[in-house]
């Protein structure tokens, strides 16, 4: 299966993740409160994973070589903790 495919997957309670233009990923979620931390972990460890960004509804993140600032397409597993509101 394609990564372009199983990043538009919807996942439980209509988690799903959109690859963004720029190489980044978008995680939509119905958390519903930006007081969470998100952890990130991609399948290829040669790469770093960033989180841009923590919202209600969403977060971002992406994955920089090791080797150059570039971002990369990764699979990757993640995590939100937090309080439930």
């Amino acid at each position: 299966m394609s990564m372009e495919l199983k990043s538009m997957r919807t996942g439980r309670d209509g988690a799903r993740v959109e690859r963004q233009g720029d190489n980044s990923y978008k995680v939509y979620h119905r958390i519903g409160h930006s007081n969470y931390t998100v952890q990130i972990t991609p399948f290829d460890t040669r790469d770093a994973g960033s989180i841009l960004e923590v919202a209600p509804t969403y977060f971002r993140c992406c994955f920089y070589g090791t080797m150059d600032n570039n971002k990369y397409q990764h699979e990757f597993c993640y995590t939100c903790i937090g309080n439930n509101q």
